[in-house]
């Protein structure tokens, strides 16, 4: 399939230069994680728009080196996820730094596994956060979804207080009534 033809997914692109929104060509049964974490080096974005800028970015499609990017979410609708039986896996909630940002979220785990060995994970560059609450200056945004560029993780903390298991009522779920990201601050 062409790119040109390729169905798009709407996203929202951190980078310590601009926040981006724009659209993200990619096959209607991936995963926005999995097409971050193909090996290609550049993300290509069509129609960028940036909401914060020390760089101005015009529209024409713009292609964006991988390890630049701090973390990713959709801006519409998640695509319905095929077969992973999820709930095999526990969840953690962690305290990331991220350049000048806070995010809060949970990480996915096997049972008896640590969500601090999912961001030493060397074959993939981007972890999955759900529930994740993104704050940075002027920023506050709740998402169901974050793809977070690990090797951009200044400081990690794994938040104990709070249950690893998925289906616990004691869980903190900041985005568990969002369908979609919810703009608490305006970035712009």
């Amino acid at each position: 399939m062409a790119i040109d033809t390729m169905p798009e997914r709407s996203v929202r692109l951190y980078t310590p230069w601009a926040l981006i929104e724009g659209a993200l060509a990619c096959p209607a049964r991936m995963r926005t994680l999995d097409e971050l974490n193909v090996t290609t080096e550049f993300l290509s974005v069509r129609r960028p728009v940036t909401l914060r800028r020390s760089w101005e970015v015009a529209e024409e499609n713009l292609a964006i080196h991988k390890s630049s990017i701090l973390f990713v979410h959709e801006c519409g609708p998640s695509p319905p996820l095929d077969g992973g039986d999820f709930g095999r896996f526990a969840r953690a909630s962690v305290r990331l730094k991220i350049d000048d940002f806070t995010v809060h979220g949970f990480v996915h785990v096997p049972p008896g596994g640590s969500p601090l060995k999912r961001f030493e994970n060397q074959r993939h560059p981007f972890v999955a956060l759900t529930s994740a609450l993104i704050a940075g200056d002027q920023i506050e945004v709740v998402v169901p979804f974050l793809a977070v560029n690990r090797l951009r993780v200044a400081a990690i903390q794994e938040l104990r207080a709070s249950t690893r298991a998925a289906d616990s009522e004691d869980a903190t779920d900041p985005a568990a009534d969002a369908p979609r990201p919810v703009l608490l601050r305006d970035p712009g």
